[in-house]
């Protein structure tokens, strides 16, 4: 009789993976810590990122102070040259009849008039050569005065797309008077940590509901530029959103890195909020303040047990070192002078984000020292007594 083959009765290994410590599974994640953290949570961002990302909050900010009923989605998929197309024709004698002639091949563009030219040169200011706006969204919270705008940009010389976050009206409050201004409530159910109540409500607000729709786009440009960041950022309560968003989208897409750079953002939530964005791997978050903003400070005097997440990156461009970057707000002073300057009867806040881009700029230029490395982190070591230096061989 013919015998058997004894490698037919071996079975084809599953290839279905494995799950231990040592491997990733839905119900473990792999997590870091402030003591632990990634290469990517404590990687400092260069001065010219933030001022790219600051200018860029700047032109979300001013744009409707120039044309109130201006749609800044006209500017969706417009690149630079059509821009300067734009700028060419405005300022040529009969630029109106030549463009009724030549019209550009952006027909959104051929919305633009004078008066938008402060707005598309803020855009090209910001803008490199490959960084085009892939969308715009709002919701209104109580009025057409009080929405959330978010626009999303595709920059592929620097492999990344940046969300930027604006708050037309500033919910944090000045300061804190209010229980309802300093409630905490849970996030989300896949979430459970506690977060300002007003930041969370405009956050989820709507309709139409902003996450979904940017989630989506981020979706649709990660599947097509492949291997590129995530950055989200803001100023205020624009930074506040952006933190939140920073949080949801690392949670969602672990194989993603995502970093947040918020513009003086006062404290959004509790401890538990804090363990959670600082012990995720892909989610690098860092709060750049200015030393003499009393805003922040007065509303963190105000917000209890409430704390910063991330790291702090403090600018004082008029002391010694210029710039200093604290590690998770470790060896960060809690009060200083400069923190509670008196403010102006009425005025609502100490620092605008103007301030932030012309602060950055004397970085950008050389003008001042970037910060290098984060503070307490290089120290005189280990010394014995009669100051006997001891080497580790």
């Amino acid at each position: 009789p013919i015998m058997n083959n004894p490698m037919d009765a071996l079975e084809i290994p599953s290839l279905k993976p494995l799950t231990g410590f040592l491997t990733p599974s839905e119900s473990m994640p792999m997590l870091a810590s402030e003591h632990d953290p990634s290469p990517h949570q404590i990687e400092i961002p260069s001065c010219h990122d933030l001022l790219i990302h600051s200018k860029m909050c700047a032109l979300l900010d001013q744009y409707r102070a120039i044309d109130q009923n201006f749609d800044f989605g006209i500017l969706v998929k417009v690149t630079k040259e059509e821009c300067l197309e734009f700028l060419h024709g405005v300022t040529t004698d009969s630029s109106s009849n030549k463009n009724k002639k030549n019209k550009s091949k952006n027909q959104l563009l051929e919305q633009l008039i004078k008066q938008h030219v402060p707005i598309v040169k803020s855009y090209m200011d910001c803008c490199e050569s490959e960084l085009i706006l892939e969308g715009f969204f709002h919701s209104t919270l109580v009025d057409s005065n009080d929405r959330v705008e978010v626009a999303v940009f595709n920059c592929q010389v620097r492999r990344e797309f940046i969300v930027v976050y604006r708050n037309a009206t500033d919910n944090f409050g000045w300061p804190f008077r209010s229980s309802k201004q300093t409630k905490t409530v849970n996030l989300h159910p896949d979430q459970q940590v506690s977060v300002s109540n007003s930041v969370r409500s405009a956050y989820f607000g709507g309709p139409p509901y902003l996450e979904g729709r940017v989630f989506e786009l981020l979706d649709q440009l990660a599947e097509k530029h492949p291997f590129c960041d995530v950055i989200t950022t803001g100023h205020s309560f624009g930074g506040a959103l952006a933190t939140i968003a920073s949080l949801r989208y690392a949670v969602s897409r672990a194989m993603i890195r995502v970093s947040c750079h918020a513009f003086g953002c006062a404290r959004l939530g509790g401890p538990d909020f804090r363990l959670l964005v600082n012990s995720l791997q892909n989610l690098k978050v860092i709060r750049v303040e200015y030393n003499d903003d009393g805003k922040v400070a007065n509303q963190d005097s105000h917000a209890g047990d409430w704390t910063h997440v991330g790291h702090t990156l403090a600018l004082q461009p008029k002391c010694k070192p210029p710039s200093l970057i604290y590690r998770f707000e470790k060896h960060k002073p809690t009060l200083s002078k400069h923190m509670f300057l008196p403010l102006r009867k009425g005025e609502k806040t100490a620092q605008n984000i103007s301030a932030f881009v012309t602060a950055i700029g004397q970085y950008t230029d050389g003008s001042l020292a970037w910060v290098a490395d984060f503070e307490g982190a290089v120290g005189k070591g280990v010394r014995g007594t009669n100051d006997e230096t001891r080497e580790v061989v």
